[in-house]
């Protein structure tokens, strides 16, 4: 299965695993962001601004393995992955009876 996903040009996660394993794979796909601080210090007759670079994870194994219902991952080759709502027909959003 592992060299299905590996392979797959779009591949749809919906949640509901819990191979830690798996999850951390997923978590590195997602990857990072870089998201830009900046903080402001006041002196005597002078303002200094610093601005910094942090990089922070977009996501957690737990937040993966915890996916709220109605939500997909969506990861497809030459895009930055989406987390999706899901349609009506999606499985996940069917009432169990």
């Amino acid at each position: 299965m592992r060299k299905l996903w590996s392979a797959s040009n779009v591949a749809v996660y919906g949640g509901g695993v819990k191979e830690a394993d798996f999850l951390k794979e997923l978590e590195q796909l997602i990857g990072d962001y870089d998201r830009l601080s900046s903080s402001t210090n006041h002196g005597k007759g002078h303002r200094s601004v610093s601005r910094q670079l942090q990089r922070d994870r977009i996501v957690d194994v737990s937040q993966r393995g915890a996916m709220p219902r109605g939500r997909a991952l969506v990861i497809a080759s030459g895009a930055p992955p989406a987390l999706v709502k899901t349609s009506r027909g999606w499985p996940a959003n069917k009432p169990t009876p």
